[in-house]
């Protein structure tokens, strides 16, 4: 008997967003996402990690000054997060 995928158990859990920062905060994050890597063995499962860090040629948003834009440089079109069981 197979093991039920991800999407079917409602184990996977994923987003996108853009966000505007400088490089700096961007290639600080992306260090921070290498803990993954070094989490100690545990547990039953085997998870997966995939993330990116880009540029994107995305429009910039306005800051907050203006009619409800975010001052962190998002939108909730641009933030998608997918769970198929919630």
């Amino acid at each position: 008997m197979s093991r039920p995928t991800a999407y079917e158990d409602g184990t996977l859990w994923g987003f996108i967003r853009h966000a505007r920062i400088s490089q700096q905060r961007a290639a600080g994050f992306w260090e921070r996402m290498a803990e993954f890597d070094r989490l100690p063995r545990t547990g039953d499962a085997m998870y997966g990690f995939a993330v990116g860090v880009y540029p994107t040629d995305h429009p910039t948003l306005p800051d907050g000054s203006t009619g409800g834009a975010r001052s962190s440089g998002s939108s909730a079109a641009s933030s998608r997060r997918s769970s198929p069981r919630a």
